[in-house]
């Protein structure tokens, strides 16, 4: 895990390193990514590999609404099938560096579901930090990791109907994400 951290990390430096791409207001940003999910230990859930589609429009210069949406298939440590969904509503504010690489940070909320064999809708805040390097005007490669607090998990179950999940009032989930996007509307720069 920690190797996994300083290659992203080291990624993200490098990109901020870049030049940045800078968004007017009416640009709108759209975009696919893959993410991989370590969940909380407590869930004892496989941490998987998911795909997402965000959009994103930016209503004052480099501050933008974003929304998105992912999709993981994985397992218990008993082996139940297990599908999660969070939906993600954010603002985001990017930091040009230099004609293409912007800094991202951003924070908002976050709608949890876990569906199949573990039922459970969670809410919480999430938070994002990543950074995107822009090839021309339109489009880009973009990088992020985003948590998601859970302060009140709202289970379905109780402990025996899915063994090996240790229930708890709070949960976080850790998420790696990388994709391209496109920037659409108004002309960056």
């Amino acid at each position: 895990m920690i190797t996994r951290m300083r290659l992203v990390t080291g990624l993200l430096l490098v990109l901020c390193a870049m030049p940045a791409l800078a968004q007017e207001p009416g640009t709108f940003e759209a975009g696919a990514f893959g993410r991989y999910t370590h969940f909380d230990s407590k869930l004892n859930f496989d941490n998987r590999l998911g795909v997402g589609a965000l959009l994103g429009v930016f209503f004052v210069r480099n501050l933008a609404f974003e929304a998105d949406v992912t999709y993981t298939r994985t397992k218990s440590q008993g082996g139940a099938e297990l599908r999660q969904t969070p939906i993600h509503a954010r603002l985001v504010y990017n930091v040009p560096v230099n004609d293409r690489g912007t800094f991202l940070i951003g924070a908002g909320y976050v709608r949890n579901l876990f569906r199949a064999s573990y039922r459970e809708t969670e809410s919480g805040i999430g938070g994002l930090v990543g950074g995107r390097y822009g090839f021309g005007n339109r489009f880009a490669v973009r990088v992020d990791i985003a948590g998601d607090y859970i302060p009140n998990a709202e289970s379905r179950f109780v402990p025996p109907q899915l063994p090996g999940i240790e229930y708890k009032k709070s949960n976080f989930h850790l998420g790696i994400e990388a994709g391209v996007s496109i920037l659409v509307g108004r002309k960056a720069g």
